[in-house]
């Protein structure tokens, strides 16, 4: 049996609408680093102010990933993605403004920390979903093998949706958009989390 068509159990697990939104709020996880480094270096007109907001968001992602992980391993995915799923799509509001403004002191830095600290590993948190409600291994090889797919596809095409959207629109559009998928898809997929 070829993998495409093992994955077609996979809908009657998980409905198709919660896979398609699993999808949708991973994408912000691949847009932010490079929409901050193509919104900041164009409204700075600075490559180097860009790299270091860009930095500032990948390390805070980076190193907020894992703890974010470990609380919701304690308190449960409902609580830890209800309460940091808003204050992600405010912290891209305030990232937009920054960018869109110029800015390049002390609160872009500070919405770069924000921004990328409070970024949902949504991937993890959709793994984790299918451990609990696959029936044996071989449904949970597909699942983690569907994964590791939607993963490369996410992140091959979200840089790729940051360009179009930077060249078609305006530079800070793929901070917009990201923001505008964490509302739409990241909310929703937090309310629908299992608790504790």
């Amino acid at each position: 049996m070829s993998v495409l068509a093992q994955y077609k159990v996979l809908p009657q697990i998980s409905s198709g609408s919660a896979m398609a939104l699993a999808v949708a709020a991973r994408a912000p996880y691949a847009m932010i680093p490079l929409g901050t480094m193509t919104a900041v270096t164009a409204s700075t007109t600075s490559v180097a102010t860009g790299g270091l907001a860009t930095a500032f968001v990948s390390i805070a992602l980076a190193i907020a990933s894992p703890l974010i992980g470990r609380w919701a391993d304690h308190q449960g995915q409902r609580f830890v993605l209800s309460l940091l799923t808003p204050i992600n799509a405010a912290a891209l509001a305030l990232l937009v403004y920054t960018s869109a403004t110029g800015n390049d002191g002390p609160l872009l830095w500070l919405s770069c920390i924000l921004a990328g600290g409070t970024s949902l590993p949504i991937g993890s948190f959709t793994r984790t979903r299918w451990v609990t409600v696959v029936k044996n291994q071989r449904e949970l090889n597909t699942a983690l093998s569907y994964e590791s797919t939607v993963d490369e596809m996410v992140f091959v095409l979200g840089p790729a949706l940051v360009g179009i959207a930077a060249s078609a629109a305006v530079p800070v559009a793929p901070l917009i958009l990201a923001a505008v998928l964490v509302l739409l898809a990241g909310v929703p997929f937090a309310l629908t989390a299992p608790g504790p």
